[in-house]
């Protein structure tokens, strides 16, 4: 990554990353937040973590998350994205 700039551009929340029933989803949600920039600055991401909060299972293939992704894409202008 010498040279590049990396952004994480993340679509859910995070909310349902558990298998206990009583887990809190918005405490859950912070929690996946602060692990995906922790992973990010562990591999030297030197970009935005970027977070739509799409709540985990419920993710639409729609118009309006597509409409999302790509303000985002325009908004930071990689040269390359990866999925």
């Amino acid at each position: 990554m010498s040279g590049c700039t990396v952004h994480h551009l993340v679509l859910t929340d995070g909310s349902k990353g558990t298998w206990d029933p009583g887990a809190d989803a918005a405490d859950l949600a912070e929690r996946r937040t602060h692990e995906q920039r922790a992973a990010a600055a562990a591999l030297g991401a030197s970009g935005e973590v970027v977070m739509l909060g799409n709540v985990d299972g419920e993710l639409l293939a729609d118009t309006s998350t597509r409409a999302e992704v790509a303000a985002v894409i325009r908004r930071l202008t990689p040269d390359v994205v990866l999925g």
